[in-house]
C-alpha cells in the first residue's frame, strides 16, 4: 500500500507523502533506502495536472523530506498517468535541489501573500513540510459515535478527527540554513 493509493485530493496526496516514513515495504530495496513513485490515482490526474508543474517538485520534496532517516538513499519512479517523467525530461519541472528552501505552493491560483519562515538552525526547510498544523487551517471534522457516547464527552474536543486545509493564497517559504 502506497500512500497515494487512498488521497481523496491532491492536498492529501501531499500530506500523505510527507508522512510516508515506510516509504518502501518493497523486498527488493534494502532496509536502509526507500523507494517512492509519483503515481496519482486516477480520478486525480485531472485535477493534480490543473495544478501546473509545481505540485509534482512540492510531492517529490515531501517524499525526500519523509525518507530522510534513510542512510543509503532512496529511488523514484516518476513514469505515472499525469505525465511527469515526460515533464521531467522536458524541464517543465525540476526534482527538488537539495540545498535550496523548500515552498509550499498555494496550488491552484497565484499567490497573494507569502510567509517566510525563519526557523532555528536545527533543520533544513524541508523538515517543516510535514508540519502542516503550522501552516494550514485547522478543521474539525466529527467523528461517528454512539449516541451514548457522545452524551458523555460532549464538550471533548479530542473525540473529533482533525484536517488542515491550506489557506487560500499563501505561498510557504521554508529556507535552508547555511
Amino acid at each position: 500500500r502506497r500512500p497515494n493509493d487512498e488521497a481523496k485530493s491532491p492536498q492529501q496526496l501531499l500530506s500523505a507523502a510527507c508522512k510516508s516514513n515506510e516509504v518502501s515495504g518493497d523486498e527488493s530495496v534494502p532496509n536502509s533506502c526507500a523507494r517512492f513513485g509519483l503515481k496519482v490515482p486516477d480520478h486525480l490526474v485531472k485535477q493534480c495536472r490543473g495544478l501546473g508543474h509545481q505540485w509534482r517538485e512540492e510531492l517529490c520534496a515531501r517524499f525526500d523530506a519523509a525518507a530522510e532517516s534513510t542512510t543509503h538513499g532512496w529511488f523514484a519512479q516518476l513514469e505515472d498517468s499525469a505525465g511527469s517523467l515526460a515533464a521531467c525530461l522536458d524541464r517543465r519541472w525540476d526534482w527538488p535541489d537539495p540545498l535550496a528552501s523548500r515552498i509550499i505552493w498555494p496550488h491552484g491560483r497565484a499567490p497573494v501573500a507569502t510567509l517566510i519562515y525563519l526557523h532555528g538552525f536545527t533543520c533544513d526547510g524541508g523538515s517543516y513540510l510535514c508540519c502542516e498544523d503550522y501552516f494550514c487551517m485547522e478543521q474539525r471534522v466529527p467523528t461517528n459515535k454512539d449516541e451514548e457516547e457522545e452524551d458523555e464527552e460532549e464538550d471533548d474536543e479530542e473525540t473529533d478527527d482533525v484536517i488542515y486545509l491550506p489557506f487560500p493564497g499563501l505561498k510557504v517559504v521554508l529556507p535552508s540554513a547555511p
